[in-house]
């Protein structure tokens, strides 16, 4: 296992190495603005009359509507990451034959999935803003009588066509490996599941925000993972640390209780934060994030 994790390591450290060399040789300089590639215009008879349809509705959300392969690669991308953590850490051997509580194999496989979906939805999230404020069409937005709410809903039934089955399907898969599992890891389970919608709501919120209020909106999804994601394990572990060194004894349901609870007080206040700017308030924050000294 040791071998394999660095393994891993060492792979993922090459690639990125390599992607930012790739990357900074082409972004060191400004380059001519591309149209967003939101999505292919579709010949088919059935797609136009859809997308009709929903551009009577809502013409937000028909901008996100366009995205026909979001879904798919989703699907994708599921298929094989989980696949792949299950095949690694030998959880189709308990899932499917005769050995007993994998719950560590289980559990990681879950926990790898769910930083993909949360991460995924925070990028799918900041996508609408970060494209019109890319292309300055933000102001020719809020020029037409369209709210807050029909923002708010493009941006969550893109996320509901986009991920809805995927997320459904790895909850299906839960109570089998839940039977699988010592019963003494179920509240790892339940909790993991509740702070996975926490998180999911958290960022429908924040990143909406982010990527209407940054100066530079395509570094949004990065902020709202850092917000979401990252900053209430490094709160944990310092709690962690804190504890080792004022006590030796560690309790598992007062850990799990307090990483639970670290991530729930952080994503309020940081939903709580975008809700003051957006909801009645979401015209005035548009307007001052596309002409500050207005």
């Amino acid at each position: 296992a040791f071998n394999i994790s660095l393994w891993m390591t060492l792979g993922v450290t090459a690639v990125s190495m390599l992607f930012a060399l790739w990357k900074t040789g082409r972004a060191w300089q400004d380059q001519a603005a591309k149209p967003a590639v939101d999505m292919e215009a579709s010949s088919s008879v059935r797609e136009l009359r859809r997308r009709a349809l929903v551009l009577d509705g809502n013409p937000l959300e028909w901008l996100t509507a366009r995205k026909r392969l979001g879904p798919v690669l989703v699907w994708i991308t599921l298929l094989l990451l989980f696949s792949f953590m299950m095949l690694v850490t030998g959880g189709f051997e308990v899932l499917f034959g005769a050995r007993n509580y994998g719950e560590e194999s289980f559990l990681f496989t879950l926990w790898v999935t769910a930083v993909m979906f949360k991460w995924w939805i925070a990028s799918a999230v900041c996508d609408r803003f970060r494209i019109d404020r890319g292309e300055n069409a933000m102001e020719l937005l809020l020029s037409t009588p369209l709210k807050y709410e029909d923002y708010a809903q493009a941006i969550w039934r893109r996320l509901r066509r986009q991920f809805m089955w995927p997320v459904i399907f790895m909850l299906c898969l839960i109570p089998f490996m839940m039977a699988r599992s010592d019963n003494e890891t179920l509240p790892v389970y339940i909790l993991g599941l509740l702070m996975f919608g926490v998180d999911a709501w958290a960022a429908y919120f924040v990143g909406m925000h982010a990527s209407l209020t940054m100066r530079r909106p395509t570094f949004s999804s990065t902020i709202v993972i850092l917000k979401i994601h990252v900053l209430p394990y490094a709160f944990f572990f310092g709690a962690m640390l804190m504890i080792a060194i004022n006590s030796a004894n560690f309790d598992p349901e007062g850990i799990l209780t307090l990483w639970f609870m670290i991530g729930l007080v952080n994503n309020s206040i940081w939903v709580g934060r975008a809700c003051l700017a957006l909801g009645e308030n979401f015209r005035k924050t548009a307007a001052a994030s596309i002409s500050p000294g207005s």
